[in-house]
């Protein structure tokens, strides 16, 4: 395979990264071949050097994704299927497998729980605001139509707050959950790299 070939398959490779991460990338990637050469090799030799094109850009993924999440600007999801096909080499599909179904239990617990205390505070307010109309259409006082209202809204107010306060939280737990099996992930790649040398 020749430089050309190499840094076409890398580009293909990562089709769904930023175009500027991509050219980095390629450019740090034709560095390196160019250094390789002025030592001596010739191109498909210094191409050889580098070793398997899919080990190379799995290892990029996961470099590129740690740095989003390092970030804090990384959307969960998409990291997360970005770490799914960095595992579907046959090495890492068990540890592919453990991800997806630990990443999708936190993913639905959270979003359930997080829809569940929603509805609940939403729920509320029109309890009471049905409750108020009843109480004032049967003669009740008024003062207790505004205690109950009052009462209400503080009470909605709060599950709402918290929903979004769970939410943050949902996006922090499942950006750590990211970050804990790319440092595995890393972890793998490395032993691998040993078990190779």
């Amino acid at each position: 395979m020749d430089k050309r070939e190499f840094l076409k398959a890398i580009s293909h490779n990562l089709k769904g990264f930023d175009k500027s991460e991509i050219n980095g990338i390629l450019a740090y990637y034709e560095e390196i071949i160019a250094d390789k050469m002025e030592s001596g090799l010739t191109e498909e030799e210094a191409v050889a050097s580098l070793g398997d094109i899919n080990d190379i850009t799995n290892e990029i993924k996961v470099n590129l994704v740690s740095k989003r999440d390092d970030k804090k600007i990384s959307n969960s999801l998409k990291s997360f299927i970005i770490i799914l096909g960095i595992c579907s080499s046959p090495i890492l599909l068990p540890l592919g497998v453990a991800f997806a179904v630990l990443f999708l239990c936190l993913f639905i617990v959270s979003f359930m729980i997080i829809i569940v205390f929603g509805l609940t505070g939403i729920s509320i307010v029109i309890a009471v605001f049905l409750n108020s109309i009843r109480t004032l259409s049967t003669g009740g006082d008024i003062a207790t139509i505004f205690i109950q209202l009052g009462l209400g809204f503080i009470s909605s107010a709060f599950l709402i707050g918290l929903t979004m306060e769970l939410y943050k939280a949902m996006k922090i737990l499942l950006n750590k959950t990211n970050q804990l099996f790319i440092k595995t992930i890393k972890k793998k790649a490395k032993k691998g790299d040993e078990n190779r040398a």
